[in-house]
């Protein structure tokens, strides 16, 4: 079986859980888009029940102000098979287990927009510290690369993004400087978006 095979299987596997656990995929978007951070704090307990591992690694990276990247985090998960794992509880669909909801919503919900608009909240939350802002920071220009380099958005949809974030009071500077860096926007809106970089949170 091709990768594309592959890929395809899981696409069309999601979507039939999608299509048939509505309200308990409506229920996981609500936890991921509660403000207090609910539906984070259960994906994270879900990452370290599967690679227990990431847990510290996570703690020593936070803890660690030298920190920059997170390929090293990332790698841990690779190299603990959270893929594999995924695929098998996602297959059992044991009771409580919320990872078919949350690959559903990675595939298919406002996944990559959620875990932004969360980030830029947390930069502008002046209760938290430099180190956690800074990762937050970091966080969002990964996601949204992530989300080009897979396909997932295009760089029109991140335009749109900072454009409907700015129509409700709200200024994601982190987010209007990466859009920013984009080849193919036209220069006016390159401008605009730099102007709203450059806006103090």
């Amino acid at each position: 079986m091709t990768k594309e095979e592959k890929n395809k299987l899981t696409s069309d596997a999601l979507r039939h859980w999608y299509e048939n656990h509505q309200e308990e995929y409506c229920n996981f978007t609500d936890l991921m888009h509660d403000r207090r951070g609910i539906g984070f704090d259960q994906v994270f307990k879900t990452a370290i029940m599967l690679v227990p591992k990431y847990e510290k690694a996570l703690l020593l990276y936070l803890k660690n102000d030298r920190s920059e990247g997170i390929e090293d985090l990332e790698k841990i998960l690779t190299d603990g098979g959270l893929k594999d794992q995924l695929a098998l509880h996602f297959r059992a669909q044991m009771p409580d287990c919320i990872v078919p909801a949350m690959l559903s919503w990675l595939f298919f919900g406002r996944s990559f927009e959620c875990m932004v608009e969360y980030g830029e909240e947390l930069i502008q939350d002046g209760k938290l510290n430099f180190l956690l802002r800074r990762l937050a920071s970091f966080n969002i220009k990964t996601i949204i690369n992530r989300s080009l380099t897979i396909g997932a958005r295009k760089e029109e949809d991140w335009v749109k993004f900072v454009s409907e974030m700015e129509d409700m009071g709200i200024t994601p500077v982190v987010t209007a400087g990466v859009v920013a860096k984009f080849k193919s926007i036209p220069t006016e809106t390159k401008v605009e978006m730099k102007s709203t970089s450059e806006k103090k949170p």
